[in-house]
């Protein structure tokens, strides 16, 4: 097992780039790809204006 020391910066970086490195960190970095990009965030904005529409239209 890895140990770093995480109360300098250049331990800090070490433990990130080891983080990326296991299966976790990749299934993280791929959840932040999908769900940062801009196409998730329009749909998002979609999504609320078209609930908006719908309760101005009087919809529940």
């Amino acid at each position: 097992m890895e140990t770093f020391d995480l109360t300098t910066k250049d331990g800090m970086e070490i433990a990130k780039k080891y983080f990326e490195l296991t299966p976790v960190g990749m299934l993280f970095k791929i959840g932040k790809m999908i769900f940062d990009s801009d196409s998730v965030k329009k749909q998002g904005k979609t999504v609320e204006d078209l609930i908006k529409a719908g309760k101005e239209r009087g919809g529940r």
